[in-house]
């Protein structure tokens, strides 16, 4: 079940490519509900800050680690400042799994199929980057068809790709327009700053199009956080945002849970099925030791008394380090490094007629 109008949450990112879309891994069945229950905890708790909440991820495996005692969900925070040191320290941990020279690929699904990332890091310390392409798995539709897209090559020539029609081929074009309303938007459109920025893995959101590794989605979430007005997409509708936070587990694994609700100021948003949606809570579990998002439930009450919930599970190690790209890969990633070359030959023997 989906909303008509599109509107982001920390988590949706925007199929607007074909071969630029982040894929799910979704439970056919899942006992997750909203929220997971923890022991009661009701002390008083102090003032989180950075320095305390670093060796409590350390220790998230140990079972009586003080990170049960910090907030819960009976006491959960809603202090801006605080959801933002703890998000902000979940991100450095994701980051500190970032330790060396060589090629990184990422992956939400639970096995190799759908979107995968790939990106070369050059220099841990500065975080420079001379390589990136995702690899789109159609295997629904395509089996073995895998074509590569958002390319940055060693020689600095960066272009993004459309496939065929008949889902047997791919052919740069330039920049594609993003739909109405996304032009200049900053968050899913980095591109609204048409020139390259700094080849660096924090300025990845770039090459890959408005596609967010964990790293990103964080960082995300906090200017979420920071920003919780904004213009609704498309409908020109304000929404607000409140957020509130706690530390729980999933599946045994201690995480940071992140709850979103959605007010529409503007009138009800309706869903594809008719029913207008009331009340809309989403939430995200985020692993302790490592920053990853391990799973996003959003849970709908309607004005008609309906509810209805949405469950996603994630790969809980995306990452994956290579000194040297996989024979296949390495096969696709030249064949559209010369690819682009040509393309952009001919660009500039088109613009010089």
């Amino acid at each position: 079940m989906k909303k008509k109008s599109v509107f982001v949450i920390f988590l949706t990112v925007l199929s607007l490519l074909s071969s630029c879309s982040r894929k799910s891994f979704e439970e056919a069945e899942s006992s997750l509900t909203a929220p997971i229950q923890t022991n009661n905890q009701n002390e008083d708790i102090e003032q989180l800050n950075e320095s305390a909440l670093v060796p409590l991820i350390e220790n998230a495996g140990e079972q009586d680690s003080d990170w049960e005692k910090l907030y819960t969900p009976e006491n959960p925070t809603t202090d801006v400042q605080e959801m933002v040191r703890i998000l902000n320290v979940l991100h450095d941990r994701y980051m500190s799994q970032i330790d060396k020279a060589g090629w990184y690929r990422s992956s939400d699904a639970i096995d190799t199929d759908g979107v995968t990332y790939w990106i070369h890091l050059t220099d841990s310390n500065g975080w420079k980057i001379d390589g990136t392409m995702n690899l789109t798995q159609f295997w629904r539709y395509a089996p073995g068809f895998t074509p590569p897209n958002c390319v940055l090559c060693p020689d600095g020539n960066y272009g993004t790709t459309r496939i065929t029609m008949e889902m047997d081929d791919y052919f740069y074009e330039d920049d594609m327009p993003f739909p109405e309303g996304f032009e200049s938007d900053p968050i899913d459109n980095p591109h609204a700053n048409p020139f390259m920025p700094e080849k660096t893995w924090p300025n990845l959101n770039w090459f890959f199009y408005g596609d967010y590794l964990d790293s990103f989605r964080l960082k995300k979430i906090i200017w979420e956080i920071q920003n919780p007005y904004y213009i609704y997409r498309k409908t020109s509708k304000e929404v607000e945002f409140n957020f509130e936070a706690w530390f729980d587990k999933f599946d045994n694994i201690p995480v940071f849970v992140l709850k979103t609700t959605e007010e529409t100021h503007a009138g009800f948003s309706r869903m594809e099925s008719g029913e207008l949606i009331k009340t809309a809570n989403y939430y995200a579990y985020i692993d302790l030791k490592n920053g990853v998002i391990l799973a996003t439930l959003t849970d709908y009450t309607f004005v008609s008394g309906n509810t209805h919930q949405e469950t996603t599970r994630f790969n809980p190690e995306p990452l994956s380090y290579f000194e040297t790209l996989p024979e296949k890969e390495q096969s696709i990633y030249d064949e559209a490094c010369r690819r682009l070359v040509e393309f952009e030959s001919q660009k500039q023997g088109s613009d010089g007629e």
